[in-house]
């Protein structure tokens, strides 16, 4: 999936992607000295496994390995890219003056944990680089602080409490270098855009074209949700496009206020296990859009 996106080179690490593939996901079937799949058996041991669909376990499996993908990929990358030594220095410094995280040193890597010096891990998938990625973008458009952007990452748990409490300093630092480097902190703010009505409707139909032909491919023609819950995702986004850019005939707090209009009954658990993802990263990319067809307009 990694080289379909594009994010991962074959050869990127000199042998044969399926190679790597392997390397990344062998320790997961180990084998204690009884012959248990130690790993595996942790795993589902979090949860009543037993009772679960078919269904539901390809999906925790799945939720496994690509976790095990993305650790040996980490080991990787930090071995060819010593250059984030800076953003590491003042990730251990934010870890040191909090106490609510501590730093654990397992298979010669070092990873952030929520919890005291003596909290363990759990045993949840890690959580993926690019779900991260989306949550701490949000939080660096605000700020420029690395100590916020690293306490975020218990707020992001919270949210996400289907994720491991830990995750490898070297790639929460690659996260937050990406997240810094693709921000977008607009130079003025948005009101003060000298904008017609007119303006901000052809912006708004531009922008909502073009996330809808980038994106009915990733999502609905992949099966991953279906087309009307696609264009449900469509018409909040419109709102909070309409309500964030200053549209008088739109006013929403939130992207669940926006999401619970057009899906009455909306509870905000439901929004934030099901729905809260897809909305951060469709807005994300929209507004970037928005952003720049509005600046031609100007």
């Amino acid at each position: 999936m990694q080289v379909q996106r594009g994010s991962l080179d074959h050869y990127r690490f000199g042998i044969a992607t399926e190679d790597l593939a392997i390397d990344c996901i062998a320790d997961t079937f180990q084998r204690d000295s009884k012959g248990h799949f130690v790993t595996l058996e942790n795993y589902f041991s979090t949860f009543e496994w037993e009772a679960a669909s078919e269904e539901d376990l390809t999906i925790s499996l799945r939720r496994l390995i690509f976790s095990k993908v993305n650790e040996g990929l980490f080991r990787s990358y930090r071995a060819e890219d010593p250059n984030l030594a800076k953003i590491i220095r003042n990730i251990k410094e934010a870890v040191k003056r909090n106490a609510s995280f501590s730093l654990h040193r397992e298979r010669e890597m070092q990873w952030i944990v929520v919890g005291k010096a003596s909290a363990r891990e759990n045993h949840l998938p890690l959580a993926p680089t690019t779900v991260l990625e989306s949550y701490m973008t949000s939080i660096l458009c605000e700020t420029s602080n690395t100590y916020t952007a690293v306490y975020a990452f218990k707020d992001f748990l919270k949210m996400h409490p289907y994720y491991r409490n830990a995750f490898p300093m070297s790639e929460y630092a690659r996260v937050l270098r990406s997240c810094f480097q693709n921000r977008e902190v607009p130079t003025s703010s948005t009101h003060e855009i000298n904008l017609s009505l007119i303006d901000l409707e052809s912006a708004l139909k531009k922008t909502i074209a073009y996330v809808r032909s980038k994106l009915h491919v990733t999502y609905v023609q992949k099966g991953k949700i279906s087309i009307s819950m696609f264009e449900t995702y469509i018409k909040a986004l419109k709102k909070i496009l309409a309500s964030h850019f200053g549209a008088p005939s739109e006013s929403v707090s939130s992207q669940y206020d926006a999401l619970a209009t057009v899906i009455p009954g909306l509870s905000k658990d439901s929004f934030q296990t099901e729905h809260r993802n897809i909305m951060q990263y469709l807005f994300k990319i929209s507004r970037t859009k928005m952003i720049g067809y509005l600046q031609d307009a100007v």
